[in-house]
């Protein structure tokens, strides 16, 4: 997915980290992930 506005707090497995506008993110079938949008507004994605 792509973010297109906003900013995000991704966990993808053991890993976290921060997502912004244009920023492209993945997750491999079967592995736990999570997204929280962190920005003051609403966060749109693709």
């Amino acid at each position: 997915m792509t973010v297109v506005e906003g900013k995000w707090r991704v966990t993808i497995g053991k890993k976290t980290g921060i997502t912004e506008s244009g920023d492209e993110i993945s997750s491999p079938k079967g592995i736990y992930h999570s997204v929280i949008n962190i920005h003051q507004t609403t966060t749109k994605w693709l």
